[in-house]
């Protein structure tokens, strides 16, 4: 009888993981001919892009810029804390020295462009606005 048991929950979970594989990885459509010549894009068609791709703008207070992980931390004028990688790619304006200058910059205003969501959002663009001497 345990073998039995155990054999049935095998076949099971094997089918189940099974289903969970096949709804991760949807079937994808079957090949479309292409057009011998290629045709410029519809201008009345809505753009596609996902808004992973999309750049999109934050901007708020420099909280703290980390250059060991290149991550940088902004509260946003709502009060939400958003933390952001960059790279070498990224173009920062305002300050001097790069990625160097934005480390000093803590406290200033600055307006990131930025694609991804969530944990994965990457600075493309970064512009500080130095902090007003009073």
């Amino acid at each position: 009888m345990r073998k039995v048991l155990t054999f049935v929950t095998a076949v099971a979970m094997s089918a189940g993981l099974a289903q969970l594989a096949s709804a991760q990885n949807p079937p994808s459509p079957p090949p479309t001919e292409q057009p011998a010549t290629p045709s410029a894009p519809d201008p009345s068609a809505p753009a596609m892009a996902s808004t992973a791709d999309h750049a999109q703008k934050l901007s708020g207070e420099l909280l703290s810029v980390d250059p060991t992980t290149k991550m940088l931390t902004i509260k946003s004028d709502d009060g939400r804390e958003s933390k952001f990688s960059y790279n070498d790619q990224t173009v920062i304006s305002g300050v001097k020295e790069q990625a160097a200058g934005l480390a000093t910059a803590a406290g200033s205003k600055v307006t990131v462009e930025y694609t991804g969501s969530g944990d994965s959002m990457v600075a493309t663009k970064i512009k500080v606005t130095p902090k007003k001497m009073s």
